[in-house]
């Protein structure tokens, strides 16, 4: 099957077969990463399918192959994991805002929360 859309210029599936995440220490476990060196989650670039297609063409052009991206593919593996690392801080950072809870009063929504007296 993968040879066969290998053969009609389609890498997408070789790519994905041959760069399952299965480190359980890496967040895009069962997805698709491309490996730097060892198995550790450090070295796992998760594989976008934008990145994925762009590889694909380049495999068809013969500018890369499915068991080495190339110069181009990497960085722009590298700068999605940095945005993906950035936003995971971002997030990490941001407090988790209580809902506010409603007032019987005409302010409802409350100002600030729990300094209205219930009845």
């Amino acid at each position: 099957m993968a040879e066969a859309e290998g053969a009609a210029g389609n890498f997408i599936v070789a790519l994905t077969t041959k760069w399952l995440c299965t480190n359980k220490g890496c967040y895009n476990l069962t997805y698709t990463c491309w490996i730097e060196g060892t198995d550790l989650a450090r070295d796992h670039y998760p594989v976008s399918g934008e990145i994925l297609r762009a590889w694909s063409e380049e495999i068809k052009r013969g500018d890369a192959e499915v068991d080495a991206p190339s110069a181009r593919t990497v960085i722009r593996l590298a700068n999605s994991r940095s945005r993906d690392r950035k936003n995971q801080e971002k997030e990490k950072a941001e407090p988790a805002t209580a809902p506010l809870r409603r007032c019987r009063r005409a302010h409802s929504p409350c100002p600030v929360r729990g300094s209205c007296i219930r009845r």
